[in-house]
């Protein structure tokens, strides 16, 4: 059964290696890309353990690397070929405007793909969606293994290197992704307890299989894009011996900063430039060009550490790779720099020239200001349960709309979003909150500051990490501070330089503060550990329903995020999609705009 396994992954694989290659030769400026994906379920095997009933993407976990060019049209047809599962695939990091039907997200933007059906999405990328992105399901924990790279490359990049390489950062949990997920939701909470490994392009570290390899060549410069696809371990890594120059974050080029670890969270993407070492200094260093990546979990106790290899030739020809032994495999000791609030997000600066379109809003142009507060709290009929809510309120795909929120939208129904309802709310609710469907509401022209405060949680009275991810375009992280946010803890956040010319990007950390979780402190319940301002610029053509939410899988089905409907009086001239009657509609097969019109179907 497994040897049938394997040779239907890599028939799977051949299909859209050939594909991809197809239109790579005959692709025009008028003429799509074309690819196909098809999730499917099967174990998988790492740390020891075989993990049953993982989603996977052709038949692997990582999926296949996707890669086109900044200016390409993409139709990427994405076939549920499970039985019992509903699924989507959301495009991390791209901006989809004028596509939002193509965003993936399950009853915001589309319906699931049910089982045994296909959704082709279409997607128009342009220069906002250059850089390192990567590809996820968005239903339930399936984003565990049900993800790969995507790749927008820069006709016009200003790095130079002679090589890149990827390195998709993920964790392992030994239990199912089900079973994790009823555990969640349970009326009596069951948690499942820190990783189990740390896993660098879906290998993790053991003596029996030895590490997972990244392989260089002598006195080369490479390009590391690092993708955050954790569930749930905020991670630290580091080449051993090797020093990075920091050039990316989100898409966004940076000015270069020289440094030895990168920390990244899930959700998002760094790349650095590293200059290998010559024959001459390899032989001095007199360990045959074998040099051990370390990575180290950081905010979340207990902590887990892995290990992987960088390669020379060396290392690559003449090294048996099991008999190699890191520096040391104790679990529990750490030997990377440990985690610091605000990592250092607070000197990032874009690249003079190079700002993709984004140009940052000033203080004077804010029209409104959001607060939204985030906090664990208990719930069910014994409040032995837990979710998460932002401002009172918990998401949920199965309860807090029953018709995709483009769909109503575009039907035009009694209790779609509604900009004016929002911006008229009843009393005790805020403005731009529009109660009835729980969604906020904002038009082109407005500019809005969004800070998000990390509170305590009700049962222990402590907090933890959050990457946020606002899809649709880049925000820009202003500012991140400890404790309560007041516009005296912003001015004290910006003093010294810091923050001075904020990036544009798409997941922005809320760090903890006091009252970490890993220590032993607590916080009041109207205290908080942290907050971050992200600032957002509602353009022309970005109309859509786009969530706003922590991208630890974990905390996202527990109820962390928020749905924001941009434009909403704007969209139905903008979505082709929603003039076919298979896109309206549960349990169908979804053809493309471009394909429909070019198929003669009506």
């Amino acid at each position: 059964m497994r040897t049938m396994a394997r040779l239907y992954s890599l028939l799977l694989l051949l299909i859209v290696a050939v594909a991809m290659g197809v239109s790579a030769h005959h692709h025009s400026k008028d003429q799509p890309k074309r690819v196909s994906l098809v999730l499917t379920t099967g174990d998988i095997e790492q740390d020891g353990v075989t993990k049953p009933d993982s989603v996977l993407v052709n038949g692997t976990s990582p999926g296949p690397p996707l890669r086109f060019v900044a200016g390409d049209t993409v139709l990427i047809n994405v076939t549920n070929a499970m039985t019992d599962k509903n699924a989507t695939i959301h495009w991390h990091g791209l901006s989809q405007r004028m596509t939002p039907a193509s965003d993936g997200t399950p009853l915001i933007s589309q319906w699931p793909i049910a089982p045994g059906r296909w959704f082709e999405y279409e997607m128009k990328l342009t220069k906002e969606d250059i850089g390192t992105t990567f590809y996820h399901s968005h239903v339930g924990l399936q984003i565990q293994t049900a993800q790969g790279p995507f790749i927008v490359e820069d006709p016009h990049s200003p790095l130079e290197y002679d090589d890149e390489r990827i390195v998709m950062f993920n964790d392992y949990h030994h239990e199912s992704q089900s079973n994790i997920e009823k555990g969640l939701l349970a009326d009596t909470f069951v948690w499942p307890g820190t990783a189990n490994a740390l896993l660098i392009n879906g290998l993790a570290y053991n003596a029996t299989s030895g590490p997972a390899t990244i392989d260089v060549d002598y006195d080369q410069t490479y390009l590391l894009r690092y993708i955050g696809g954790q569930s749930l371990m905020y991670t630290t890594i580091a080449i051993l011996n090797h020093t990075q120059k920091l050039v990316e974050a989100d898409g966004t080029y940076l000015k270069p900063y020289r440094l030895d670890a990168v920390e990244i969270a899930s959700g998002q993407r760094y790349s650095t430039l590293i200059k290998t070492k010559s024959k001459e200094e390899i032989d001095e260093d007199k360990i045959n060009g074998c040099y051990w990546i370390r990575m180290e979990s950081q905010w979340r106790s207990p902590a887990i550490n892995g290990w992987a290899l960088l390669r020379y030739p060396g290392c690559q020809n003449n090294v048996d790779q099991k008999q190699l032994q890191p520096p040391q495999t104790n679990n529990s000791i750490a030997i990377l720099p440990k985690g610091q609030f605000g990592w250092l997000s607070s000197q990032f600066e874009p690249l003079p020239g190079y700002r993709h379109g984004y140009i940052y809003p000033s203080d004077d142009e804010v029209t409104r200001r959001v607060i939204i507060d985030t906090r664990q709290v208990l719930y069910g009929p014994t409040k032995k349960g837990n979710r998460w809510q932002e401002d009172n309120y918990i998401y949920s795909e199965e309860d807090t709309t029953q018709v995709p929120y483009l769909i109503e939208l575009y039907k035009n129904t009694k209790d779609r979003p509604s900009y004016q309802r929002a911006v008229n709310p009843p009393p005790g609710v805020d403005v731009g909150y529009d109660n009835v469907t729980q969604t906020w509401v904002a038009k082109p022209g407005e500019v809005i500051d969004i800070v998000l405060v990390n509170r305590p949680s009700q049962g222990g009275h402590n907090v933890e990490t959050h990457p946020f991810h606002f899809h649709s375009a880049k925000h820009w992280h202003v500012a991140s501070g400890m404790g309560n946010f007041t516009d005296a803890a912003l001015s004290q956040a910006r003093e010294g330089g810091n923050y001075s010319n904020p990036i544009p990007r798409d997941t922005t950390n809320v760090w903890p503060g006091p009252g970490a979780s890993i220590t032993n402190q607590t916080l009041p319940d109207d205290g908080a550990g942290g907050w971050s301002l992200l600032r957002y610029r509602v353009r022309e053509h970005e109309s859509g329903a786009w969530p706003l939410h922590c991208h630890w899988a974990f905390h996202l089905v527990m109820g962390m995020s928020t749905t924001w409907v941009l434009g909403p009086d704007e969209l139905d001239t903008k979505l082709d999609y929603l003039g076919d009657s298979s896109y309206s509609y549960f349990n169908q097969n979804v053809p493309s705009p471009h394909t429909k019109a070019h198929s003669g179907a009506s």
